[in-house]
């Protein structure tokens, strides 16, 4: 009974990995807080979910003032969050023959930033309280530098070393911080790729999959394994070879 009666924050749960681990964590009994841009979305999903109350919070994660005044209603409603799932994120494949800095700072803004801001408007309260649990939605493409993704995987790769850092400091406090590393996973952002995607699966498999990591405490949840581990072997690779192997990606 892990999540029973915890307080779970989940920002990006209109649709996607978000919106099924929103799902699979009601039916652990967590009362939850869900976030996105869209309202009519947001109740949507509230609907669907039984058993305790939970809320529908607008949050604009591109936005300071959007996240503190959602934190504000989640806490007001709620209390301070046992648990904060980041899971906000875009994905928009770039080469660098084709860079558009709007769109690439952009997904800089809302794949990496927000976490800091999301930071900067709660950390204070669970460090106050000397206990939380941060989950930080992030990628493989953030293990190292492929062709076509040079602004995502940035974005991914700033989220995981800042995942790492916070393991590193929180954990004295008593806050676990964890990070997901999900390989390709069938959502509306996937179904544009116009490559064939290995081991894709769905985004209900990838949240049973978090929830099952959660309950770890275990630093990193990575799936599906046979990819990311693939992924990882490249990010050990030596440069020379790794940059030869990369180049027919």
């Amino acid at each position: 009974m892990f999540f029973s009666d915890k307080v779970v924050w989940i920002i990006g749960a209109s649709e996607g990995i978000g919106r099924a681990l929103a799902l699979a964590l009601e039916e652990e009994g967590a009362r939850l807080a869900v976030s996105a841009r869209g309202h009519a979305r947001l109740e949507e999903l509230v609907s669907e979910l039984g058993g305790a109350p939970h809320l529908a919070a607008v949050c604009d994660v591109s936005s300071f003032e959007s996240i503190q005044t959602a934190y504000r209603q989640v806490k007001s409603a709620l209390g301070v969050p046992d648990i904060i799932v980041h899971c906000a994120g875009v994905y928009t494949p770039m080469y660098a023959r084709e860079l558009n800095l709007e769109v690439a700072l952009s997904t800089m803004n809302i794949n990496f930033a927000s976490a800091l801001k999301l930071l900067d408007v709660t950390l204070g309260d669970l460090r106050a309280r000397a206990s939380g649990h941060l989950v930080l939605v992030s990628s493989v493409a953030g293990y190292c530098g492929l062709p076509n993704s040079m602004a995502y995987g940035a974005s991914k790769a700033a989220l995981s070393n800042l995942a790492e850092s916070l393991r590193i400091e929180l954990a004295p406090e008593h806050i676990t911080v964890q990070l997901v590393s999900p390989g390709f996973v069938k959502t509306r952002l996937t179904d544009t790729n116009p490559f064939p995607m290995p081991f894709i699966i769905s985004a209900e498999d990838a949240a049973a999959r978090m929830v099952a990591g959660m309950k770890t405490g275990r630093f990193e949840i990575h799936f599906p394994r046979r990819f990311s581990y693939f992924m990882k072997a490249l990010r050990i690779l030596p440069r020379p070879l790794f940059f030869w192997v990369t180049k027919w990606l």
